[in-house]
């Protein structure tokens, strides 16, 4: 059975096949402003019930959530679904979800399903740029 674990500000959830997703989520100034949510491992529907758990407090909590997908190996529809509910849910308490921009395989997904068109109104970010070292 999947099950989610919180150290500090880091959540781990993990199945038994072995897939796990780690959620790290640090807030900046104030937690009623923004939550940035830092993904990596698998998105699948044996670890989308966790991130449906923690996008929910973050949405809760938090008028931007900023959802960083870049370190996503591997996500599918289970996934998607828990991010597009996740996104319809914000915008009906006045909130937003942001999506930066992810791995080909995330944005590949997106593009097949639609979910990156203007329409669908998942706002989409591309990554930042690290600033260059001095």
């Amino acid at each position: 059975m999947p099950h989610l674990t919180a150290l500090h500000s880091v959540a781990v959830a993990s199945a038994p096949s072995g897939a796990a997703l780690h959620v790290v989520g640090a807030s900046s100034v104030d937690v009623t402003c923004v939550r940035w949510l830092r993904l990596s491992g698998e998105l699948d529907i044996e670890t989308a019930v966790q991130l449906d758990h923690v996008l929910r407090k973050a949405c809760a909590q938090a008028f931007l959530v900023v959802l960083d997908v870049k370190g996503l190996t591997i996500m599918d529809t289970a996934g998607l679904h828990v991010i597009v509910d996740a996104s319809v849910r914000a915008r009906c308490l006045g909130r937003q979800l942001v999506v930066l921009q992810g791995p080909p395989h995330v944005e590949r997904l997106l593009h097949l399903t639609k979910c990156d068109d203007e329409a669908f109104r998942v706002a989409r970010l591309p990554r930042p740029v690290p600033a260059a070292v001095a």
